[in-house]
């Protein structure tokens, strides 16, 4: 069967001579369309004149400012491929957690209090070297260098215990995803177990490891994770919750952990774990079931989140799509999933290697190359 050739896919060809193509930066990008303004910036210049003494003894003990992208409100989204608006602004970050966002602009007389959930991008002033290199293995796709480091700077013995915690957060957050782009899933899912204990930023729920693919029975260290997962169904914190559910709903436990994403789903504040919670439980519908009706609503929670958490869902729908029957709306959310979050290598590359099949059985050869070509832009 032919697939039809949707606007989208239109917009994809045309797009593929330009777009850019890079890994995340601390975590997450928004698009660089030119609906993605950016509001304001502030502090381009750390010794300017006119910084105020607290923002120049912040950058002398932090050695310099962050840049910080945020999102005015939760509503903002991806839709019909127009990005939210953006404020981006440079300042020193003093913490980072689940809660707040803790910085020191170049004229603040005191620190600043930002709602957490809003950043979906941060581009750290590294304290030390070996952050820094850490972070650039990982955007290079080096992870096991990466890996290699990060023993070095987050074990007992780091060769840089002040590294800002905030900072520790991010990198192991990146030490995850090294950990899933290499099929280390036992070893992702136990860093981040460290994390969830550690009040993590929303943001960093996107580097959680879980399966997003319609059953996990292809991961070749399921069996052990799913051991560990019956201990995170009964941890008190949400984050390990969500994992533990998510890894147990092919298993003798699933309607436990279906009751668990169901409680997770009904979070009244929109929350980035509410929404993952309710999308893993897309899983559980067979593919005769996926009706109109319910792909818009799985569609509407999938545009409801900030551009950076749509990946996994994303995926997800696409790979419920194809078993459904739906060959040319898979196409479309593969391709999706390609071209937006190139920082999750891990969700990106079999995505384009769905969307270059679902191609080829139509005799597209030369965007079928086209897409390949897509996909070595993302690394090995």
């Amino acid at each position: 069967m032919m697939l039809r050739v949707s606007p989208f896919f239109l917009s994809f060809l045309v797009a593929l001579a330009g777009i850019p193509f890079r890994g995340s930066d601390a975590r997450a990008q928004e698009s660089t369309s030119p609906k993605n303004q950016v509001l304001e910036s502030r502090g381009e210049d750390s010794t300017a004149l006119d910084s105020s003494e607290l923002y120049r003894q912040a950058v002398a003990r932090f050695q310099g400012p962050s840049t910080i992208h945020r999102i005015e409100s939760l509503d903002s989204s991806l839709k019909q491929w127009n990005s939210p608006d953006v404020t981006v602004e440079n300042a020193v970050v003093l913490d980072w957690n689940d809660k707040d966002l803790i910085v020191v602009r170049r004229d603040s007389l005191d620190k600043v209090v930002l709602p957490s959930p809003n950043v979906v991008r941060i581009e750290p002033k590294w304290e030390n070297d070996l952050a820094a290199t850490l972070h650039a293995d990982f955007m290079a796709g080096r992870f096991a260098d990466a890996i290699a480091k990060g023993g070095r700077l987050l074990g007992q013995k780091s060769e840089q215990p002040g590294t800002p915690r905030w900072q520790q957060r991010v990198l192991i957050a990146e030490l995850v995803e090294c950990s899933i782009a290499m099929n280390r899933w036992e070893r992702a899912c136990l860093l981040y177990a460290a994390l969830a204990k550690d009040q993590p930023p929303p943001l960093l729920l996107t580097a959680m490891p879980i399966p997003w693919t319609a059953t996990s029975a292809e991961i070749k260290d399921r069996a052990k994770v799913q051991e560990l997962a019956v201990g995170w169904l009964e941890d008190a914190r949400p984050p390990l919750q969500l994992m533990g559910a998510a890894w147990l709903l092919d298993s003798d436990r699933r309607d436990e952990a279906v009751r668990t994403l169901q409680r997770l789903s009904q979070s009244p504040d929109k929350s980035v774990l509410g929404n993952y919670a309710a999308a893993q439980l897309w899983k559980t519908y067979a593919p005769k079931e996926l009706s109109a009706e319910r792909l818009g609503q799985w569609t509407g929670l999938r545009d409801s989140m900030p551009l950076p958490f749509q990946a996994g869902p994303t995926f997800l729908m696409a790979e419920k799509l194809l078993r459904s029957g739906d060959s040319p709306r898979a196409l479309e959310e593969f391709l999706r999933v390609g071209i937006l979050h190139p920082e999750k290598p891990y969700l990106a590359k079999p995505a384009l290697a769905q969307a270059q099949q679902l191609v080829q059985s139509t005799n597209r050869s030369q965007d079928a190359e086209r897409i390949q070509d897509l996909s070595r832009k993302l690394g090995p």
